[in-house]
């Protein structure tokens, strides 16, 4: 049985990407080429092509999707729609979609009267029309004007017309890539002008789901690609370059993919332009200020001086401006990590022993500097290090770090730190112990035994019972069933009309882990606590719970 519902993929993907993903669904854009009882493989259509797949490893959701929005892990609109395929059955598309004939339909009729017709639809609709003259335009001028039409915007976007302006932009998107292969000197003018006019709409707006930041990801992508294949005079893209680069907030146009473009004489003329900027700003000793005063007016300076000596490989450099503010943990971290990159391993253990001994409760400055040690064989001292992160931070990161350093040591050490866990878990009105966090480890220490025995004995969120009852609902079932009811019965107290659809899942997988006497008991129970709450006893009834 697969461990992917749809109430669980709310929790996964958030309600901006749901709303999304089934229209990525109803729509057809996303088809799976591979399918098993544990997953699936996918490709999706949207502002771009994107590979995903999800797979199920022994009670372990996993997931990807080649999509910006996805960069960071997160389940995407792409892998909602693709899971909502997977869940539905068999086919590729929605089992309700109707069939459309429309295109066959209209391929019969003459072309005089197909023009009158998609004339009088463009005046009733002026998305239409713009599209229309997206698709028209002739000459650089009319299409950049088409373009400027397509990218207009009144006032500020809110959520929901941000979500459909981010959606709109697919189309001159394709346009453009389409005009690469055409005409790459046109194509990479206006796509730098069409992510000029972006960044500006950006700012005045609410893109929480992310449709607007995809698309600006997009269009500055295709830039660069343009650039490679327009190779545009070098001082001016320098110039140009330089000019995008200073209201870049989020790394959209990497140094790296323009440096070959630039030639010689642009590389040159690019790094005047930032060095003048660099050396222009104050050190830290003259301004007698912390860094978090000064990230607002000299961080992007900063940054581009970084990224130039990265590119050009000049360590030397690179040291100098990580280090011209040692205030924070954070900047020997990111010195440690450049010296790595550089291959100066001595040189990067000397900067961890020095970012430790100047922030020693800082948690990633002892990761760091047990790395270094573990490297230069200190593995003693490394342990140690992540002893006291551990017992500092103690939590499943910190957990797993302190068990890869720990080999044969491993089975005592485990046993000293889940003491100390216990030793700080809270204690409740009932006698019994928070011991959500211990019941954590243990589940990623893959010891499902000792945490179901734990959870009987002892209190956790409603969050770990369920987890854990996912991963023994197989071998445990009765023990599974009773975690979730314990979960539903934390819950529902304070639950409302929007989390009664993920609690009620709940409800009916403890019902068919352990049906009989005991649970039928506590259904009535919970129908006649809270026979008040329609929508609950509509979604009870709705699940066969009555």
């Amino acid at each position: 049985m697969p461990i992917l519902d749809e109430p669980m993929l709310v929790d996964l993907a958030g309600e901006a990407a749901i709303e999304r993903g089934v229209g990525y669904f109803r729509d057809g854009l996303v088809t799976l080429s591979e399918r098993s009882n544990t997953g699936f493989v996918a490709d999706a259509r949207g502002t771009a092509r994107y590979r995903l797949w999800y797979r199920e490893d022994e009670g372990e959701p996993q997931w990807n999707c080649s999509c910006p929005a996805a960069a960071d892990g997160s389940f995407c609109k792409h892998l909602v729609a693709a899971s909502l395929i997977w869940l539905d059955g068999d086919g590729s598309t929605p089992a309700d979609a109707p069939k459309d004939d429309l295109l066959s339909l209209l391929r019969r009729q003459p072309a005089a009267q197909l023009a009158n017709w998609l004339h009088e639809a463009a005046m009733d609709d002026p998305g239409l029309a713009r599209s229309l003259r997206l698709r028209l335009a002739s000459d650089p001028a009319e299409l950049k004007q088409a373009l400027a039409a397509m990218l207009r915007v009144r006032g500020f976007l809110d959520y929901r017309r941000s979500l459909d302006f981010g959606e709109r932009l697919h189309e001159p998107l394709t346009m453009l890539d389409g005009l690469l292969g055409r005409n790459p000197q046109q194509c990479f003018h206006l796509a730098a002008y069409a992510v000029e006019r972006l960044l500006r709409i950006y700012r005045n707006a609410d893109d929480s789901a992310g449709t607007i930041g995809e698309g600006i990801f997009a269009f500055a992508t295709l830039h660069a690609r343009a650039a490679e294949a327009a190779r545009p005079d070098g001082l001016k893209l320098a110039r140009a370059l330089h000019g995008l680069k200073r209201h870049d907030d989020w790394g959209l146009f990497p140094l790296d993919a323009y440096w070959p473009v630039l030639g010689e004489r642009g590389q040159a003329d690019y790094a005047r332009r930032v060095e003048r900027e660099y050396k222009s700003l104050a050190q830290p000793a003259e301004r007698g200020v912390t860094a978090s005063a000064r990230d607002g007016s000299e961080f992007s300076v900063v940054s581009r001086y970084e990224e130039l000596s990265r590119v050009r490989g000049d360590f030397d450099a690179l040291l100098a401006v990580l280090s011209r503010d040692l205030s924070s943990g954070y900047a020997f971290e990111r010195i440690v990590a450049a010296c790595r990159d550089f291959g100066h391993d001595a040189l990067a253990l000397q900067w961890a022993e020095r970012g430790l001994k100047a922030h020693p409760d800082r948690s990633g400055m002892r990761v760091l500097a047990a790395e270094e040690f573990q490297r230069a064989g200190l593995t003693d001292e490394a342990r140690r290090l992540l002893w006291d992160d551990f017992v500092g931070h103690p939590d499943g990161m910190s957990w797993s770090r302190l068990k890869d350093s720990a080999g044969e040591n491993w089975p005592a050490l485990r046993g000293e730190a889940l003491d100390v866990v216990a030793g700080r878990e809270r204690r409740l009105e009932d006698g019994r112990h928070d011991a959500s966090l211990r019941l954590t480890l243990l589940m990623l220490d893959e010891d499902f035994d000792a945490a179901r025995q734990l959870a009987a004995a002892q209190a956790a969120s409603p969050d770990v019972l369920v987890s854990l009852a996912r991963r023994i609902r197989r071998t445990h079932p009765v023990d599974a069933a009773g975690m979730l009811r314990c979960a539903a019965d934390l819950k529902l107290p304070d639950a409302n009309a929007n989390t009664y659809a993920k609690l009620v899942p709940l409800m009916r997988d403890a019902v068919s882990l352990a049906p009989g006497e005991t649970t039928d008991t506590w259904i009535s129970g919970i129908r006649d606590r809270y026979r008040a709450r329609r929508k609950l006893m509509r979604l009870m009834d709705e699940a066969g719970l009555a």
